[in-house]
Formats: structure tokens, sequence, C-alpha cells
């Protein structure tokens, strides 16, 4: 449209031209006032009848905050493994921990953080850093349910950026953020438990894990084929039954992880679990690292 307009206005300033900007700023303007007053009715909606309350978007909030502040500093020690040159002071410990304690969450915060947090730049294990960077669809899920970012498919290889991680901890007004009511939540969660089950009957089928009601896991995972219509899922350009074991295995645990805090968030959401269950599961994942030794 734009350079149908100036390659009109090259050719004469005619009266058809004119005609021509008139109807383009009369219909433009039409459809940016409708959009306009979609959002603006959305948001008296989302004031006067909130679908989640402030309170609870702000403590839900608060959660993808620690989270996100912990992967910054996970990023950190992934960039660290580069040779730093000795005229840099690294400070990052130091400006997570300031920023954690003007915001009043390093009261009372778990080891499993905290072991995390209050190590020097540049000592996390091999072993802290790759399960810290395994809670990246965590956040991924918090990011999409905050209305700050798009939920990239189960069908595409993931993509994780510590964009996010800066967006969410930058977020000036929390409780204003367009959050997903549980209705938004369940359709995602639901095609995630889907994929999931077609993902754990694959690798038992292959013998890859075993499993005391496989039979039962693939007659679901069959009928819910037949109900879906059509064959399998993709993964890339490949269908789940095509995959290596080691890619079944890694889109399997990323599909669980996923169904894990989507099934948190409607739980919370509908007011059956409280907001702490999300720290729990948090720290139930960072566990396995409690008395990890430190690298001196």
């Amino acid at each position: 449209m734009i350079f149908a307009f100036y390659a009109a206005a090259k050719e004469s300033f005619s009266v058809a031209l004119v005609q021509t900007a008139f109807y383009v700023a009369l219909f433009g303007g039409v459809g940016l006032y409708a959009w306009w007053s979609e959002r603006r009715d959305a948001r008296l909606a989302e004031e006067t009848s909130p679908a989640v309350p402030k309170a609870l978007k702000l403590a839900i909030y608060r959660e993808a905050y620690l989270l996100a502040t912990l992967l910054e500093r996970a990023g950190s020690e992934r960039a660290l493994e580069k040779e730093i040159p000795s005229k840099f002071e690294v400070i990052t410990r130091r400006v997570l921990i300031d920023r954690l304690r003007d915001s009043g969450m390093m009261e009372r915060l778990e080891r499993q953080f905290l072991d995390l947090l209050l190590a020097p730049d540049g000592h996390w294990t091999e072993k802290e850093k790759q399960l810290v960077e395994q809670m990246w669809e965590f956040l991924a899920v918090m990011g999409w349910a905050l209305g700050l970012s798009e939920l990239r498919p189960l069908a595409l290889t993931p993509e994780y950026k510590l964009s996010l991680a800066a967006q969410i901890i930058e977020a000036r007004e929390p409780e204003g953020l367009h959050f997903l009511a549980s209705w938004d939540i369940r359709p995602e969660r639901d095609q995630t438990d889907e994929f999931f089950v077609r993902c754990w009957a694959e690798l038992i089928s292959r013998g890859e894990i075993n499993s005391e009601n496989a039979e039962e896991v693939v007659k679901i995972c069959s009928e819910m084929q037949a109900q879906r219509g059509f064959d399998d899922y993709l993964v890339g350009t490949q269908t789940i039954s095509e995959l290596p074991s080691e890619t079944l295995y890694l889109a399997a645990l990323r599909t669980y992880r996923r169904g894990e805090i989507l099934r948190q968030l409607v739980e919370i959401l509908c007011g059956e679990a409280p907001v702490d269950d999300l720290r729990g599961l948090f720290i139930d994942f960072l566990s396995p690292l409690v008395n990890e030794p430190r690298i001196s």
C-alpha cells in the first residue's frame, strides 16, 4: 500500500491520488479506531472485573521474576566460560542480589536458590548450569502467561533468549500485565499432555523406557490419534515415530516440563492451589543440586 501510494505520487498529483489518499485515510482510520475501541473495552473490562485479580498477578509475577533472575545468572556463568580480561570486574552476582534485596525477595529465600545466587561469579559447576538451563521452558510458559511473549510450538526446536528474562524483570507495572486466564491456558495444557503421551508411548514401544502400564499408555495414545484425525505429530520435519531416540527423549522432557507448569498455573488461577506451589515446583527441580561440591 505504501509503495503504491508513492508510485502514484511520482506520476502525478491528480485528483485520483487525492481521492485514494482520502479513502486510505478514512478506512485506515476506521480500522484504527475499531482496534483502539476494542483495546479500550478490554482494559475497562479488566479494571472492572479482572479475570485474574491484581494480587494474584503480582504473586505469580514475583515467581517469574525470581526465575528470570536465576536464569540471568546462568547466562552469566556460561559467558564466563570464555576467558575474561583481568582488567574487567564481573559483578553479576552483586547486581542480581542487590536487585532481589531491593524487591524484598532475598528474605526467607530457600537454600536451593541461595546456594546458586550467592556462589562467587564463575563458580557454578557444569551440573548446576545444565540443570538451571532446563528451567527455561518454565520461564517461556510464564512469559506467555504474563502476556509478554509468544509460546513456541512443541513442533519447533526451543529458542530461549535472555531478552525474555530481561523483559520480565524490567516490567514496571506487573499487576497491569495482560495475564492469561485459566480458560486461555487450558487448551495449551491439554495439547501439551497429548503431545507428551505420544512421545512417552513411542519411547515405551522402542523399549527405551520400562513402564508397568505400557500397554495402557500405548492404547490411550492410539485412541487420541484416532480422535485427532491425523497420523502423528511433527517435530521439525520428522514425525515422532521417525525421530532418533535421543531427540525424542529430549522432546519428551521439554514437553513434560511445559505440562508441569501449565497444570500448576491452571490450578492456581482456578483457586485450586496456592501460588506457593510454583515455588515448590522450582525447589523440587533444583533439589538435586543441594550439597553440590563448589568449584574452588
